[in-house]
């Protein structure tokens, strides 16, 4: 398999309460093709924020609950 059929090893996905506390967070292995978060489920209208980190770059975007799930 070609090493472009996996995620670089690293990448950071972390959930993050509207507060600042981190709640999950996983890191990318040598050959994992994805990553995610266990199920979010919350209160409708709960905000929280999802960030992706590699070194030093990184995003973060803020969500809000929708009928009990995120995104």
């Amino acid at each position: 398999m070609d090493r472009d059929d996996f995620l670089p090893q690293n990448i950071k996905l972390i959930l993050i309460s509207k507060a600042g506390k981190i709640l999950q967070e996983i890191t990318s292995n040598f050959q994992d093709k994805c990553i995610q978060l266990n199920v979010l489920k919350g209160e409708p209208g709960k905000q929280f924020s999802i960030k992706v980190s590699l070194g030093d770059s990184s995003i973060m975007e803020k969500r809000v609950f929708v009928c009990g799930f995120g995104w």
